[in-house]
């Protein structure tokens, strides 16, 4: 297994980071999300990973956080979701938006990344309804500050993501500050 990755950024491609280890470039996979967020090519990353062995294939899924990757996790230890499906569901929404959709309960948003039904969708929400964490997608909301909004609304705008759901993560958080300022 190999928990994380760290070295010197050596190119970024459509589905992957490269990530340049004592001379081996690791391709790993990522989420759009995250790939946006890498900074430019030839500064150092750390990567937390999940390996995936296939009969024909070893592929790296990489996460900028842990939080990250253990929604990644729970996703694809749903039956039906292998890790390319949990990485376009994480590619169309950030870990806080798959919870709050899993707790309230939301197959359409979920079903809106590619490759994801809505009973495929049904199924996720069924089976993490119980593992999923608000309290700590509420903690993680609280250190949101304005400058990450407004990377986050372009991150979602160069992903085509719809300008609703970045409203409601953003209700979602003013709504969680102002309750603790009381």
């Amino acid at each position: 297994m190999i928990s994380y990755v760290k070295g010197e950024l050596a190119a970024i491609e459509e589905q992957k980071a490269i990530i340049d280890v004592g001379g081996i470039g690791y391709g790993v996979f990522m989420p759009h999300q995250a790939l946006a967020m890498l900074p430019s090519v030839g500064n150092e990353v750390k990567l937390y990973t999940y390996l995936n062995v296939r009969e024909d294939a070893m592929q790296l899924f990489g996460f900028l956080t842990k939080d990250d990757l253990e929604i990644f996790r729970l996703v694809i230890g749903v039956s039906g979701i292998g890790p390319k499906g949990g990485l376009n569901i994480l590619s169309c929404m950030s870990p806080d938006e798959l919870r709050f959709a899993i707790m309230s309960g939301d197959a359409k948003m979920i079903s809106s990344a590619p490759g994801i039904g809505k009973k495929t969708a049904e199924k996720l929400i069924v089976e993490l309804r119980d593992k999923v964490d608000i309290e700590k997608m509420l903690d993680h909301a609280l250190l949101i500050r304005k400058k990450q909004y407004r990377q986050i609304w372009r991150k979602h705008r160069q992903m085509k993501c719809n300008r609703r759901r970045y409203r409601l993560l953003l209700r979602l958080v003013t709504g969680v500050r102002k309750a603790f300022a009381r």
